[in-house]
């Protein structure tokens, strides 16, 4: 129903919430109350009661809100309103036509099973049912925000089933029960004449059947389902009684595991919220109804026939030839996967019996630590003359490894002719020598132990290595290491004195290399320079300047580190210079004065003059300069 305070609201805005019950299922599966299909339907629905309501106005706390009509069909079945802005059908054919959505179903079956929302009073029920479908398909004109006067305590309960209503799934469980089903899930089989015949199997079928059939599988080509009057069964009704026959000379001695599937098509329906209209200008309804879906089932049973037995041996080596005990197999059947049988061999042969008709794989799956694991997955037949298969003498690899050592120097280039030394449990020794990568290798074996050391370094270099308790532990094994060597390393020390042994600086000397490669350094206060040297190299050191006011000369050659450490340290004297004083006897030599004109003495003169002028001027501009500062200063 509409009330007064709504009456002039625009019709486009109805239209608008009505699109929110758009359908979520098809239109064609749906039934009325009851197993008889009714697509479409049609109802005559009429007001049972106008003017419902539990809710009074906040601002007076009197006049009656949120006012609804209730509705029944000719049936008396119940039927709520779905657009609250239109005034409620009474009297008026309505016609089914499509599902309402999953929210207006919950809360149509909240009504009719019950809700821990609700009250149990179904007038009560029905209102707050009602409410709830217009608050959430017409928000706006049926708003529940404000503070109604509330004597039943029932907006909670409205707000609490739309919150449930909203997030609603759609409906999972079914009106009726189909039931399809085997009275054993297990044949088993005996061989009576040349056929295998299974004990009797019982149909169990309830529901709305549409259809049934069957399907076997795993079994030979003429394998029947016979009835207890020796018919066969090609369907199945409530009570079918069968047995599966096999003949025997199909299975060629083989394993078997044949099933039957009884397939079954049945009809089956949900309730759900059905949208009835027709009327423009009219509430369009809903009603809970069944929608009509179709449900599949089966039953299946199966058994297993016993396959024609044999057996299998083989003897277990290494490639040392020695017999293994303790190695561990497994026999698979025909698929590769199915494990049948479990084998430990004992004094080097394994064996297995009461194995089935067909092909199998012998597969080891563990062996001694010291070797290889024979990955081979071997096949073997068990024919129906139930013989031994001797697969003869199945090898295991014995572990190998490598030591691998890589020598480089400090800078982590690779170093040749380093020599390294093997050694096993025995004392056997391997020496080799690192190649021009640095790398020298040695083949190893399990059932073993071993040490590596570095038993002569590179020429110029030092270092030292030992690896124990080496031991082969998985096939392929690297034992990888990096050995650093350093180069030796040593000083030039030169003390520069003088002749009575006083220390000398500013003495310059230069160091060179067997590639010419020098170095230049100045004697400090003590008279001291040190010069870094290494091995595999030729130095020279020679003295290229003296000390101010000294002499002498120094030169050392053919410098070679041997070993680490080394210190070349040498005293280096100079002299000090002479002074020697010389008198110097002045002659007079009369000469006669030239008759050319004296303009060499005369410039000379002119020079000396100029130059006094700018001293005399130099010293006034510096005078005047300084005085000026002294005035600013004070």
């Amino acid at each position: 129903m509409k009330q007064t305070k709504l009456k002039n609201k625009v019709i486009n805005s109805v239209l608008t919430l009505g699109m929110v019950c758009g359908s979520l299922l098809p239109t064609t599966a749906v039934f009325a109350e009851g197993i008889e299909k009714l697509a479409p339907v049609k109802h005559t629905v009429s007001i049972l009661e106008k003017d419902v309501t539990y809710l009074k106005s906040d601002i007076d706390g009197f006049t009656p809100v949120r006012m609804v009509d209730r509705l029944r069909d000719e049936n008396g079945a119940i039927k709520f309103c779905i657009n609250f802005d239109l005034p409620s059908p009474n009297g008026l054919e309505y016609e089914s036509y499509e599902q309402l959505d999953n929210a207006t179903t919950y809360l149509m079956d909240a009504y009719t099973n019950g809700n821990s929302n609700l009250t149990g009073d179904k007038a009560i029920d029905e209102y707050i049912v009602q409410a709830a479908i217009h608050n959430i398909k017409s928000p706006e004109s049926f708003s529940l925000d404000r503070n109604f006067v509330d004597d039943y305590g029932i907006l909670p309960r409205i707000k609490a089933l739309k919150a449930e209503a909203l997030n609603a799934p759609a409906p999972s469980i079914p009106v009726f029960e189909n039931k399809l089903s085997f009275d054993k899930a297990s044949l088993s089989f005996e061989l009576v004449g040349e056929e295998y015949v299974s004990d009797y199997v019982v149909t169990n079928l309830k529901g709305n059947v549409v259809s049934t059939s069957k399907v076997v599988e795993n079994a030979t080509p003429n394998t029947k389902l016979i009835d207890e009057n020796g018919n066969e069964v090609v369907s199945f009704s409530d009570g079918t009684k069968f047995k599966m026959v096999i003949p025997e000379t199909e299975l060629e001695g083989q394993a078997l595991s044949p099933s039957v599937t009884a397939k079954g098509s049945f009809t089956n329906a949900y309730n759900v919220a059905v949208r009835y209209g027709g009327h423009a200008g009219f509430q369009d309804v809903a009603s809970y109804e069944l929608k009509e879906f179709s449900e599949d089932k089966q039953a299946t049973v199966s058994g297993e026939i016993e396959a024609v037995k044999g057996s299998v041996k083989f003897v277990k080596k290494g490639t040392d030839e020695k017999l293994l005990d303790n190695v561990q197999f497994k026999i698979l059947a025909s698929d590769g996967v199915t494990v049948e049988k479990e084998i430990v061999t004992e004094n080097g042969e394994g064996e297995a019996s009461g194995l089935a008709y067909g092909v199998h794989y012998l597969v080891e799956t563990g062996t001694l630590n010291s070797y290889v694991l024979n990955g081979e997955k071997i096949p073997f037949t068990i024919n129906h003359n139930q013989e031994v298969i001797d697969l003869g003498t199945i090898y295991n690899k014995l572990k190998t490894g490598k030591i691998a050592v890589h020598k480089v120097d400090e800078n982590g280039k690779p170093l040749a002719n380093a020599e390294f030394t093997k050694t096993d449990s025995e004392g056997i020794k391997e020496v080799k020598t690192t190649d021009e990568t640095g790398l020298v290798e040695f083949d190893i074996e399990a059932n073993n132990v071993y040490s590596v050391e570095e038993t002569k370094n590179p020429l110029g270099y030092i270092g030292a290595f030992l690896q124990e308790n080496i031991t082969v532990e998985d096939d392929n094994q690297v034992f990888e290491y990096t050995v650093a060597n350093t180069l030796k390393t040593g000083k030039i020390i030169i003390h520069k004195v003088d002749e009575n042994g006083k220390a000398l600086k500013d003495a310059e000397f230069t160091k060179t290399d067997s590639e010419g490669i020098t170095e230049v350094k100045i004697t400090d206060e003590t008279g001291l320079v040190e010069f870094d040297i290494e091995a595999n190299n030729i130095y020279s050191v020679e003295e290229t300047k003296n000390p101010l006011g000294y002499t002498g000369t120094f030169l050392q050659e053919n410098i070679t580190i041997e070993e680490n450490g080394q210190v070349f340290e040498y005293t280096v004297k100079n002299t000090k210079d002479k002074i020697i004083e010389k008198t110097i006897i002045k002659e007079t030599v009369k000469t006669e004065k030239s008759t050319f004109p004296q303009t060499g003495e005369k410039a000379n003169q002119l020079a000396l003059i100029c130059g006094l002028f700018v001293m005399i001027a130099g010293v006034s501009i510096y005078l005047s300069k300084k005085k000026t500062a002294q005035k600013n200063k004070n």
